[in-house]
């Protein structure tokens, strides 16, 4: 081993060992693994994605496009360079989503066909990036930085050194990726951005597998330094952070993002053209659902709205789940949504009908109006509550979580028709803003 590797082999060493051995949510927004709660590609929107590994060494990525209901519909090996970035935009090209591949970061398979695109056969999902480990190797670096991505890809042919060994010249992971995508809709004149979900200290080992398998994924956190089989988790409660071990990797993951009630603002003024939508996105209930696990799969969505004075009504429970006798709610649905849309219409005319979003034009179904609620107010906040069928979701060795593990955007959007160019023409001039809710956990 020379000088230079063996400086590289140290360095890294250090950031390993001076790292928290608990999967948590990162302050930053930089961490080992990025949840992106939505992309989309309906009503001329489209979705433009950067992932960055900033100034924490070169690392190989495991991408998964999630449709609608968590199942992985387009699955690849990132390597990104020490601060280098990856860009890609999706869109629909004769009705269908394709990737669009600009950048020159190698990507394993290689995706691009002549074309600079690859089919995403989903209209709207959401994405999961996992840091699989460090790039230790300086010969495998120097391919990653050229970029020389045949040459990378050959690693993985008949005969390759990472096919007989995928954890040849990795090390541990480190952290330090971090993702934002914008939704943007050129006909509207809008544009949506936001920052990805980011968790720390996920994994103390490389997890680097081949391009065609689905594992690592949001189950395959990892912590050798507690007992066997078990995980450790630190959830931050108003500056209060509390630690857990957790007999399986996905119940640590789920602590983190464990929230009981989200809360927003809405507008749907008609005088400037308000609309509000929420995406709801629980980036487990696919995983929970595949191993029966009922207890945690079936989550309950309970809305109150509130107008400027406070003054605030109780929507009908909308339940998220299979059919089940207990579920007495007005939407039910056999295909497991990971991905919920809400939106504040008063213009719907049938309670519980499907409809179709204005921002992202995805078809949900509608709280309003409904018996209880028939009108709701022009704007004012929002409260979200969220809960299971059995009065807790998840169990550590220690206590009992309440709540969901979710993601919760709320997009809005103003129109404004009456603006003129110099010439006294009419222009449309929209107006679009993201923001994260609010959450409380418990």
């Amino acid at each position: 081993m020379n000088l230079t590797r063996t400086v590289v082999l140290a360095s890294l060493a250090i950031m390993v060992s001076s790292s928290i051995s608990a999967v948590m949510l990162s302050s930053d927004k930089r961490g080992q693994v990025l949840i992106f709660p939505y992309f989309g590609t309906l009503g001329g929107n489209t979705t433009a994605i950067t992932i960055s590994s900033q100034s924490s060494g070169s690392k190989a990525l495991k991408v998964h496009f999630r449709d609608r209901q968590g199942e992985a519909v387009l699955s690849f090996n990132l390597y990104l360079e020490d601060n280098g970035s990856w860009v890609a935009g999706l869109g629909q090209v004769n009705g269908e989503t394709h990737l669009s591949l600009p950048d020159t970061s190698c990507i394993s398979p290689d995706l691009n066909d002549g074309s600079g695109s690859v089919v995403v056969p989903a209209t709207s999902g959401y994405l999961e990036v996992i840091e699989m480990g460090t790039i230790i190797d300086l010969d495998i670096l120097r391919l990653i930085e050229e970029p020389d991505c045949e040459a990378l890809n050959a690693l993985w042919a008949e005969n390759g050194q990472w096919l007989d060994d995928p954890s040849f010249g990795l090390g541990p992971p480190v952290g330090g990726v971090r993702g934002s995508a914008s939704l943007i809709n050129v006909g509207h004149g809008t544009m949506y951005s936001f920052v990805a979900t980011a968790l720390s200290a996920f994994s103390d080992i490389q997890q680097h597998t081949a391009p065609g398998e689905l594992l690592p994924n949001l189950t395959s956190a990892h912590d050798a330094g507690t007992e066997a089989n078990a995980t450790i988790s630190v959830l931050c409660i108003n500056g209060e952070c509390i630690e857990d071990t957790w007999e399986r990797p996905v119940d640590a993951v789920a602590a983190t993002l464990l929230s009981r009630r989200l809360s927003g603002e809405f507008s749907i003024e008609p005088n400037i053209g308000g609309s509000t939508e929420v995406i709801l996105t629980f980036p487990l209930q696919k995983f929970y659902f595949d191993e029966n696990n009922f207890d945690q799969g079936i989550t309950f969505i309970g809305l109150f709205v509130y107008d400027r004075t406070g003054f605030g009504q109780r929507q009908n429970t909308i339940c998220i789940t299979p059919v089940l006798s207990k579920c007495e709610a007005p939407y039910q649905d056999s295909n497991l949504p990971s991905m919920r849309i809400l939106s504040f219409n008063n213009a719907v005319s049938n309670h519980n009908t499907t409809v179709t979003s204005n921002i992202l034009s995805e078809e949900h179904v509608s709280f309003f109006p409904s018996p209880e609620f028939p009108i709701i107010p022009e704007s004012g906040q929002f409260e979200v509550y969220l809960g299971s069928q059995f009065g807790h979701s998840i169990t550590s060795n220690s206590r009992a979580y309440t709540g969901n593990p979710v993601i919760g955007v709320v997009l809005q959007e103003f129109k404004n028709g009456q603006l003129t160019n110099d010439n006294d023409q009419l222009i449309q001039a929209n107006y679009g803003n993201a923001f994260e809710l609010s959450t409380m956990k418990e």
